[in-house]
């Protein structure tokens, strides 16, 4: 905590789908401060704290516990210092709107950035508010996820256009409402395109495709529209109640696909992704 009231969060950890978002939301909910005024300082190997790998679903799961871990410590600080400066009880003091303040005594208050440069000035005091968090996860905390998606196949070409897509998925509980609906998104729209469009071709033992002038990936206009559900049943093991979020919505995608053809082709697709030419085979084969 600086004495301008900035919180400076520094973790190991690299952010590649906005996980850090989540952890400015951790710290402002536990001390009361708005998130506009949490930093994050993202330290190298040599400088950083101990963070898991940016890959797997983990670093929520893993990180979040540390983080709220340090918060708390640092909001028995804010406490204490406020207790001493109001020369009252710290179960009487709260800590809202980037303030300390005696309950039930309206217009008074002092900022947070005050109590800390208060610990830091003060002879014989506190110090600076500084904490330590960290945490290793108790267990798994698996999400899960179903899909949706209705198609309309070309009875001539055999090409499948998606039309509508649906991710549903239980997160345990959303951090940030907004980085989990864009996680969903992502996930289930690459499931979709392993599904429909990607896939590795080759001939005579020869690699086709091998670079991403010739690898198909979907465009925008190429996948459906897509409604992400999110249900939250608490994990055990996440940190406040999480799961994973990142990996399960890829997992159904093509499945769906598979099933939206059986039941509008009356044909069953057994490998991927489900070209024009494959489909439009497996009906004639049906007659």
């Amino acid at each position: 905590m600086d004495t301008d009231g900035t919180v400076r969060l520094h973790v190991g950890s690299v952010d590649i789908s906005g996980v850090h978002s989540s952890m400015v939301l951790i710290v402002a909910e536990t001390l009361g401060i708005d998130p506009e005024t949490v930093e994050i300082v993202q330290g190298t190997t040599d400088s950083g704290p101990f963070a898991p790998a940016s890959g797997g679903s983990q670093v929520t799961i893993s990180l979040s516990g540390a983080v709220l871990g340090a918060s708390q410590q640092v909001r028995e600080q804010l406490l204490d210092l406020a207790a001493s400066h109001f020369e009252a009880h710290r179960d009487d003091i709260e800590l809202a709107e980037g303030q300390a303040r005696v309950r039930g005594v309206a217009g008074q208050g002092v900022t947070l950035g005050q109590l800390a440069q208060r610990g830091q000035r003060l002879a014989g005091g506190p110090g600076p508010v500084v904490a330590e968090g960290r945490a290793a996860i108790k267990g798994g905390a698996p999400g899960f996820t179903a899909q949706l998606v209705r198609v309309r196949v070309d009875p001539d070409t055999g090409h499948v256009t998606p039309l509508e897509a649906v991710c549903i998925q239980d997160v345990g509980y959303a951090l940030n409402p907004l980085l989990v609906e864009g996680q969903m998104h992502g996930g289930a729209a690459q499931g979709l395109s392993m599904g429909l469009y990607e896939g590795q071709h080759f001939e005579s033992g020869t690699l086709t495709n091998p670079n991403f002038l010739e690898y198909v990936f979907p465009s925008a206009s190429d996948l459906p529209p897509l409604d992400a559900v999110i249900v939250e049943r608490p994990s055990e093991n996440g940190p406040f109640g999480a799961r994973i979020v990142g990996e399960p919505p890829i997992t159904a995608g093509a499945a769906a696909i598979a099933n939206a053809i059986r039941d509008a082709a009356g044909v069953r697709v057994t490998s991927l992704p489900a070209t024009p030419e494959q489909v439009w085979r497996l009906m004639q084969e049906r007659g």
